[in-house]
């Protein structure tokens, strides 16, 4: 895979900044989504189903994030993490160069990830978002859609990933 150093560049220059008004305030989103760009910029349509996607998301969530600010981590570990979650991505994206890969799989982990946020009836501090919060991060969320498919498999898989991990959400047809 590309090594990190080279890449930073390259992130630089994709680097994505989420609307803090929309209450994304999760510095992993923005990082990991920059990062996905910077390895595979193309919109490839993969053929796999939301359920499918979101046991995949569910796989590579722990390992890739473990609780800490992305961005932070060393260029090694970051690595590390990328070449794990390259291996347990291979089981359901087969056939495909291991960059490519991992740039589809952090776009898909962001699109899930940042819809499953606002969809969720409960945060993990706590509490549930307000509407007016839901309703701004949707417009947001959906611009993102409109440009980048692959983002837009991702956050299509969120109730599936909420029903999965059994959590309570609303459906994202109903915010409005």
């Amino acid at each position: 895979m590309n090594n990190y150093y080279f890449l930073k560049e390259i992130l630089d220059q994709n680097r994505v900044h989420l609307d803090k008004r929309s209450g994304f305030t999760d510095p992993n989103l923005e990082f990991i989504y920059s990062l996905g760009l910077s390895y595979y910029n193309d919109n490839t349509i993969l053929g796999l189903n939301t359920n499918t996607i979101a046991q995949l998301i569910d796989l590579i969530d722990e390992p890739l994030i473990r609780y800490e600010v992305m961005e932070d981590l060393s260029s090694k570990e970051l690595e590390i993490r990328l070449n794990c979650i390259n291996s347990l991505g291979s089981i359901y994206i087969k056939n495909i160069d291991a960059n490519k890969r991992v740039g589809i799989l952090l776009r898909l982990w962001t699109g899930c990830i940042i819809a499953a946020k606002t969809i969720g009836i409960n945060t993990n501090r706590g509490g549930s978002p307000p509407l007016e919060w839901r309703i701004e991060g949707k417009k947001i969320i959906s611009e993102l859609m409109n440009k980048d498919y692959i983002f837009k498999v991702g956050v299509y898989a969120a109730e599936e990933l909420q029903k999965l991990r059994g959590n309570k959400y609303m459906k994202w047809d109903d915010i409005r």
